[in-house]
């Protein structure tokens, strides 16, 4: 019984993705820790503590910058999930 429940498992997992599409942008980002939000960014998220700004690499103000991961894809998964 639990073999079965396993395979059927498996196999939930293995078509998930069969009529999805997942996407990656062709642009390259950078994950900052900034300053301030930045308006034509991706997105701005802030907490108490910092903002995190993900951005465009080749858009963001090197002023704002207080620590920058660069060379980042966004991902975008097309699907409905259950």
């Amino acid at each position: 019984m639990r073999a079965r429940k396993r395979r059927e498992r498996s196999q939930g997992r293995r078509n998930y993705f069969k009529n999805d599409k997942i996407c990656v942008w062709k642009e390259i980002f950078a994950i900052i820790k900034a300053k301030k939000p930045c308006p034509n960014a991706f997105a701005n998220i802030s907490d108490r503590n910092e903002i995190t700004v993900i951005i465009e690499q080749s858009k963001y103000n090197d002023d704002d910058v207080i620590e920058i991961e660069k060379d980042w894809k966004i991902l975008t998964f097309d699907m409905v999930l259950p």
